[in-house]
């Protein structure tokens, strides 16, 4: 997705999209030469792991491997995080003055840092206007010395790669804004969930959210509770098309969960008319599989344009 160009709501897409990052990550940790290390930044890979699992081949690395590239994300922890947290979920209009205030890290932290990789021969491949991460690429070798991290060769059963099996550290000095770096580990990949076709069944000739949590075997005690699910969509459905839909399938969910917050005045006459039915899709479904999280459509006057 492009960046959204009004300002207005695009502290909502940096909150949206850091949330689950900031949630999870730990303070790093001193060693005992005055770095910082990012432990939360890397899985572990045991030495004497199964073949099963991810596990070491080999610890040395051939030249080779060594001079291979490697991308990887530096992120910098935002500050007063706990207000924006709040502020977003209030529903509260955020400007990108008021983010470059109080909210996004420093621009002075990120150039520090950015500087301090250039010195170390690394290239920065994409400017982040917003200055919350670095996209970094260099050499295992490069990597390797000015990070700390120890590389190994790691199987898994889609290949082996040259991954990180010791976590990164930086200087304490530019570290302090750091909330962790990324990418170190190419041996972890995305893949597709296992779903079972054969568990889905037709209600009136259509697929139902029952069976879409069947067929991908959910467990029946998983239901979203104590989650809020984020919608962002230029129109606002009608609250009868959403309670006689999860009532048609046999959900639990209500409008008691769903909450809709217009976003600098909510959807234009335009907007509202087009994205109407896909509004009340994402709700429908999202409250029809997570009947136990919080719904909240923020309803924007448009969909920014996607580049062709």
């Amino acid at each position: 997705m492009s960046q959204p160009r009004n300002p207005g709501w695009t502290a909502l897409f940096f909150f949206l999209a850091l949330a689950t990052n900031y949630m999870v990550a730990s303070a790093p940790v001193v060693t005992a030469d005055g770095r910082a290390s990012f432990e939360d930044s890397i899985k572990e890979v045991p030495a004497g792991a199964p073949s099963s699992r991810p596990h070491r081949v080999r610890d040395s690395l051939t030249a080779a491997e060594s001079a291979q590239s490697l991308d990887f994300v530096i992120s910098l922890r935002m500050r007063n995080y706990a207000e924006l947290e709040t502020g977003i979920h209030s529903g509260r209009h955020i400007s990108q003055a008021e983010m470059e205030a109080k909210y996004l890290p420093l621009k002075a932290d990120h150039d520090r840092i950015a500087a301090w990789l250039r010195n170390r021969g690394f290239t920065l491949t994409l400017a982040d206007s917003n200055h919350t991460n670095l996209f970094v690429r260099g050499t295992i070798m490069q990597i390797s010395a000015a990070l700390g991290s120890i590389f190994a060769r790691v199987a898994t059963a889609d290949g082996e790669f040259t991954s990180a099996v010791t976590a990164p550290s930086l200087p304490k000095d530019i570290a302090d804004g750091v909330l962790g770096i990324d990418g170190l580990q190419p041996h972890i990949r995305m893949r597709a969930i296992r779903h079972s076709p054969d568990a889905v069944t037709a209600l009136s000739g259509r697929v139902t959210p029952a069976d879409i949590l069947a067929a991908y075997d959910v467990p029946g005690d998983v239901n979203g509770a104590g989650q809020t699910i984020a919608i962002i969509m230029g129109a606002n459905p009608l609250s009868s098309d959403l309670s006689t839909y999860w009532q048609s399938v046999g959900a639990s969910e209500t409008l008691a969960s769903y909450t809709s917050i217009n976003v600098l005045g909510g959807p234009n006459p335009t907007s509202q008319l087009t994205d109407a039915q896909e509004a009340s899709i994402d709700v429908e479904w999202s409250g029809g599989v997570a009947p136990g999280a919080q719904l909240r459509l923020y309803a924007i006057p448009s969909l920014p344009t996607l580049p062709a």
